[in-house]
């Protein structure tokens, strides 16, 4: 069973989420990173995460979202932040797919 109790972490590489995360910081765009979720049916319905631009330097070096599997974030496979110190909401269904809020 996952631990669901709010949790912030960050990290200067890619990043893989094991599922107790409700916050990602990426603190360091010095390349390309990437952030990939958990598959959402391993979460309850409405879960979410945020996935945030702590280093200023998405613009330049983005960062990819990417879905587990055959699972997808608003129809797609990826979701790219290219804006510096963006942040993107994700709310999953707990069956098969992600959805952007903010």
């Amino acid at each position: 069973m996952l631990n669901l109790t709010p949790k912030r972490v960050t990290s200067a590489v890619n990043y893989v989420m094991v599922g107790d995360e409700t916050y990602i910081g990426i603190t360091s765009t010095a390349a390309p990173r990437s952030v990939l979720l958990l598959s959402a049916v391993l979460l309850p319905n409405g879960f979410e995460v945020i996935v945030k631009d702590e280093s200023g330097g998405a613009g330049t070096n983005n960062i990819t979202i990417a879905a587990s599997g055959a699972e997808v974030i608003d129809g797609a496979a990826t979701l790219v932040l290219n804006v510096n110190y963006v942040a993107a909401s994700l709310v999953c269904d707990g069956v098969s797919k992600w959805s952007r809020v903010v």
